[in-house]
């Protein structure tokens, strides 16, 4: 009974912390019809939160790119520029995700939204919703803001060939309408406005950012998530809005869940210190959200496991999703390396040992080289297996679709991505201390 009672645990936790887990970027940004230069350097406390928009379930293993046209873009940041530095907000996580605190509107209400480079719309809920998700804060108040700028349907920002809409829209308003879908299921639709962002301590504001101020939602963020910010490479995401206002560089810092410490999510700051590596990244897609870096090969002791292939590096998505062949590889070359017999999960799905045998009393996993073009990435065990309950197992999966490198393979490493080197930069780094 105890045996089956510990499985019947693992399969809650383990769906829920792993299996559980999907890619939220967008399958879709489109417009429908709907009633209703100083650079700055600052950062923000990254958050673990306890629940998580990135679900990575059965067949939806792979991100589906925008469905759009290319875009033009024709978004330019705010043309003030700011003296501040050492600006600080809180960026928090759950299930897996990780959120920031920021504030919209003048004057600034807080909202708590997950933490995505694998999107670029960023939009929050706003009052009067029609169809919301559950939050545990009020939903935002356009009428309330003083800098509240709605996006007229006539406006040129207001089109496919700009914004990567798969269709423009009005409300009965006149104002721009926007809808966004995540392979995961959640989806949001409602208008689009130019606003004044802030982060604090101290404040500091960027006014005319572009968001999207959601009426209709469905799907799952969390309780504690009130929408997304999406740090893609495409026009609408927060990076490339702020543009040269922030150097065209940002960075974060992942903490372990165990730590019970906040991240760090910089703006403006290279990655520096011992160790730092850096590798090239490409952009695929209208508009060409995702970054993509050149995996050359993986190297566990002596064995290398060849791949030569692009994967998407996201800090929204929590495992790692490697192709079949590589995956059975890496599999094949940690059983042998840990010389433990694997305990078959009820799921059939993971790659799982016991905890006590495993990094308790027993070896620790082996050092996991990603042998990136140019950056090669030591991954430890905490980069590379989860420990739900009794049991750990690997934090990565095989996938017939695209290819990620999911954000637990990126704690304790200060990640940098500089947008105008198209670089991605990573320095090992104990994330609870920096």
């Amino acid at each position: 009974m105890q045996v089956l009672v510990k499985y019947f645990v693992f399969i809650i936790i383990a769906f829920v912390v792993l299996s559980n887990f999907q890619f939220h970027s967008p399958i879709f940004v489109g417009a429908r019809k709907i009633t209703f230069n100083n650079n700055v350097v600052f950062s923000v406390e990254l958050i673990r939160r306890n629940s998580s928009v990135t679900a990575l379930r059965g067949g939806n293993r792979g991100r589906a790119s925008l469905r759009s046209v290319s875009l033009h873009h024709n978004i330019a940041p705010s043309s003030e520029l700011y003296d501040t530095s050492n600006v600080q907000t809180e960026i928090i996580s759950d299930r897996g995700a990780y959120a920031m605190k920021f504030s919209v509107g003048t004057p600034p209400v807080e909202f708590t939204a997950i933490l995505d480079t694998g999107s670029d719309l960023i939009w929050v809920q706003c009052s009067p919703c029609q169809r919301c998700l559950a939050q545990n804060t009020p939903f935002f108040d356009p009428t309330k803001s003083s800098t509240d700028n709605k996006i007229a349907c006539n406006d040129q920002v207001c089109n496919s060939d700009q914004l990567g809409l798969s269709e423009t829209g009005c409300t009965d308003n006149n104002v721009c309408a926007y809808s966004a879908g995540y392979v995961d299921g959640t989806n949001t639709s409602g208008e689009l406005s130019k606003e004044t962002i802030t982060f604090t301590s101290p404040a500091t504001s960027f006014p005319n950012i572009m968001f999207g101020c959601g009426y209709y939602q469905e799907g799952d963020i969390g309780p504690d998530a009130d929408g997304i910010v999406g740090l893609g490479g495409g026009p609408l995401s927060l990076v490339s809005q702020l543009g040269p206002n922030i150097n065209y560089k940002f960075s974060y810092c992942l903490t372990s869940p165990s730590s019970g410490v906040n991240g760090k999510l910089n703006f403006g700051l290279d990655v520096t210190g011992p160790g730092v590596v850096s590798t090239p990244y490409s952009k695929q897609g209208s508009p060409p959200t995702f970054y993509y870096l050149t995996l050359d090969s993986i190297s566990i002791g002596d064995t290398s496991i060849p791949v030569a292939q692009n994967i998407c590096i996201d800090s929204g998505t929590t495992l790692t999703y490697l192709p079949s062949d590589v995956y059975n590889g890496v599999n094949s070359a940690l059983q042998a390396s840990i010389g433990l017999n694997p305990v078959a999960d009820p799921t059939q799905t993971y790659l799982c040992y016991e905890a006590q045998s495993l990094g308790g009393n027993g070896p620790s996993p082996p050092d996991v080289v990603f042998n990136f073009n140019g950056a090669n990435v030591v991954l430890k065990s905490e980069n590379t297996f989860i420990t739900t309950g009794d049991l750990t197992c690997l934090a990565m999966l095989p996938s017939d679709d695209n290819f990620v490198f999911g954000n637990v393979a990126q704690v304790n490493f200060h990640i940098g991505y500089d947008t105008q080197a198209n670089q991605v930069s990573f320095a090992p780094q104990d994330c609870s201390t920096f």
